[in-house]
């Protein structure tokens, strides 16, 4: 298998988690919050299907643990979006 393919997967992610902010910045903390959290859930998504050898830096600890993390950070991100006060936008 290639090397630069064990990447795409966080590659993905972290490009998620860079759209996300970039919408936040332009005043849309809502939206910007849930792109966040989806990448974040698609991050421990590919974590939990994905063989050690393709998730490359997604895998830090072991896969439950990795996987319930990024899902609760993705819980979080989310109650934090739609509990927050501001532009709804």
């Amino acid at each position: 298998m290639p090397r630069w393919l064990g990447r795409l997967p966080y590659a993905f992610v972290l490009c998620g988690v860079a759209a996300g902010l970039v919408v936040v910045a332009t005043n849309h903390f809502r939206r910007g919050s849930m792109l966040i959290a989806a990448s974040v859930f698609i991050a421990a998504l590919a974590r939990l299907v994905l063989p050690e050898s393709q998730v490359g830096m997604l895998a830090v600890r072991r896969r439950w643990f990795d996987v319930f993390l990024m899902t609760a950070a993705a819980v979080g991100i989310t109650l934090v979006a739609f509990v927050a006060k501001g532009s709804s936008g």
